[in-house]
């Protein structure tokens, strides 16, 4: 044998491992080489390879249709009960390398060399930090707030009316004291320079270790009008009596002193947080922080940075402050920002990294298209920035399928119901590719779950793929049918096979009722489940303009169903949906309904989060048979 036929032998039988089926693809192997003249051929190893790789990766368009042959297949054959195997259970997910309380090091991330706007904002920033000379405590220096994970929403329209707010003066370069709240509960803030807070001369102001609890101390009289006087604003008598000028409070932050029981103490580490009464402003933020180096609370600091962009023109920089409490803060540059993206994008985290279903989501993801696809599944993008990203990518349907399969890993169902959002919108652009709909599901939770259903039934819908495989599932039922019409004994084992199928399935609480196998009762249901799949298989006009009518005719079909086995399993294929054990009479309902829904409210511009799948209550009965 010649050295290159040697190589090009090794090279199939390197290719024919990664294949699923080998017997058909040594048939397209064979046919291959039959084409090319059969063995007469001096180079048959060529044609073997094209054959084989035709089978295998190249063509896409075969495979799809392969497994949906050998799908059907499948199901003819179990529920004809001719001794099918049983289905292999999805390959667990791989355990992620990063971890939810993983500790980044900023400078394995990138460089930290940036340029630019963010740069030089981001000196600006530290610069303010650090400053403790020069002018007069209310025109030099920084406060500093942290604001509740679930709070960012509520903080920005308070800087848009200048709401009073408690804030800290922090030691020169934010290091010797910890900040307000738990970093878990709190885990970002902001920096706001003193100078364009225009900070009032009577400011209230508070040492550390006297913890003031201005929200439950402070406020405006009921009795009088809300307007900015200061007889209409109360403070409590012992918060007067212990309340310091904004001076002495500067002067304590830099020496780390903090009271205990009226006596002044030095701290030898570092102290408590203290307390600034200031009206907090959108224009004197000049950066935001996250307090520690977690993926989690990096994520939320750029994601409340674009919060804050949106209303303006001032790029904000970030900055990690507080980790501890004992180190100066320090720059997370954008090359670093896109060092953590590609981190996630490596680790593909099997984890939801968006610490609050209210915090604000990503609108500025740098990096590749898979990068961002992988940050949307991990922590979320904002519904127009995954519209647009979704829309520009080169092969958008794909790309929506793997948005949704980076939610599902990370059993982000924010992130999941998006992206249904997504495709709902547009459905000609996303459902272009039938063989795009997400795989299994097993592992997610109940809401990812639906969210993937409803994909599965946009796609369907929308490509043509539902009317072909309705035709499909009614020879099958038609061929159950006729075996159940003529044996009692073949019903009987029908009932012994949805017996075991039910207590294989996720969320099942009750067997079969042998008198309705042994009755009429399961063909009347079926034969009529039959006939409504026979009116899906018809494809009238666009397969896009009918989907809205269809996904309402198999909403209602879904919900009409009381004690569904094999009713259930047909409408999973029929839908696409791959890993039937997962698969609830209440889940598909919901996913159903999730799909109805967004087709039916997205041209209204309607922000996705306003869209609910499914009332709680739905997903608590769990499925039972028939």
């Amino acid at each position: 044998m010649e050295d290159a036929d040697a190589d090009e032998v090794t090279a199939l039988l390197q290719l024919l491992a990664t294949v699923p089926n080998v017997k058909a693809a040594v048939r397209a192997a064979r046919k291959a080489v039959e084409a090319e003249g059969g063995g007469r051929s001096p180079r048959p190893s060529i044609a073997v390879t094209r054959g084989a790789r035709s089978f295998s990766g190249d063509d896409e368009g075969e495979k799809p249709a392969a497994a949906h042959e050998r799908r059907i297949e499948a199901l003819r054959r179990r529920l004809l009960l001719e001794d099918a195997d049983a289905p292999p259970p999805p390959p667990p997910l791989s355990p992620s390398d990063l971890k939810p309380t993983t500790e980044l090091d900023l400078a394995a991330l990138g460089t930290g060399a940036s340029g630019g706007e963010e740069a030089d904002a981001s000196r600006r920033a530290m610069a303010i930090l650090r400053e403790t000379e020069g002018a007069s405590a209310f025109e030099r220096g920084a406060l500093v707030k942290t604001i509740r994970n679930d709070f960012w929403h509520q903080f920005a329209r308070a800087l848009d009316r200048g709401d009073l707010s408690p804030c800290s003066l922090p030691p020169p370069g934010g290091a010797g004291m910890r900040l307000f709240g738990r970093a878990y509960a709190s885990s970002c803030g902001v920096v706001l320079a003193r100078k364009k807070l225009h900070l009032p001369q009577d400011v209230w102001c508070w040492p550390a270790g006297f913890f003031a609890k201005t929200e439950f101390s402070t406020g405006r009289k009921k009795s009088e009008s809300l307007d900015s006087s200061s007889s209409s604003f109360f403070v409590a008598d012992e918060l007067r009596r212990n309340a310091v000028p904004l001076e002495k409070l500067e002067r304590m932050a830099i020496r780390k002193e903090y009271v205990h029981f009226g006596e002044t103490r030095a701290s030898t580490e570092v102290a408590p947080y203290n307390e600034v009464l200031a009206p907090v402003t959108r224009e004197a933020v000049v950066a935001v922080f996250a307090r520690t180096t977690r993926p989690d609370h990096l994520l939320l600091a750029m994601a409340a940075r674009d919060l804050l962009a949106v209303a303006s023109d001032t790029a904000l920089p970030l900055l990690v402050l507080d980790a501890g409490g004992g180190a100066d803060a320090v720059e997370f540059t954008a090359d670093q920002q896109a060092g953590l993206l590609a981190k996630l994008c490596e680790a593909k985290p099997s984890f939801c990294l968006r610490p609050h279903a209210d915090v604000p989501a990503l609108r500025h993801a740098p990096g590749p298209l898979d990068a961002q696809l992988v940050a949307h599944g991990a922590y979320g993008l904002a519904d127009d920035v995954l519209h647009a990203l979704l829309r520009s990518a080169p092969a958008p349907a794909r790309a929506a399928r793997d948005a949704l399969a980076h939610a599902v890993r990370a059993d982000n169902a924010e992130a999941a119901r998006a992206v249904a959002g997504v495709v709902g919108a547009e459905l000609s652009t996303f459902a272009a590719d039938a063989a795009c709909a997400p795989g299994p599901v097993r592992h997610a939770s109940d809401r990812c779950l639906v969210a993937s259903g409803a994909v599965a039934a946009l796609i369907a819908c929308a490509s043509g793929a539902l009317a072909k495989r309705s035709r499909d599932a009614v020879a099958l039922l038609d061929a159950w049918l006729e075996k159940a019409d003529q044996s009692l004994a073949f019903r009987l084992a029908a009932y012994r096979d949805a017996s075991k199928t039910a207590g294989d399935k996720e969320g099942s609480l009750h067997a079969p009722q042998l008198t309705a196998f042994a009755g009429g009762r399961a063909l009347a249901n079926r034969r009529a489940f039959r006939d409504r799949l026979a009116s899906l298989a018809r494809s009238d006009g666009s397969a896009v303009d009918a989907a809205p009518a269809k996904l309402a005719e198999l909403a209602a079909l879904a919900s009409s169903f009381h004690r569904p086995s094999l009713r259930l399993e047909l409408l999973q294929f029929v839908l696409g949906l791959e890993d039937a054990a997962a698969w609830s009479v209440d889940r598909l309902a919901g996913a159903l309904e999730l799909a109805e829904r967004v087709v039916v409210a997205m041209p209204r511009q309607s922000s996705f989060q306003e869209l609910e799948a499914v009332s709680p209550g739905r997903l608590d009965r769990g499925a039972v048979d028939e």
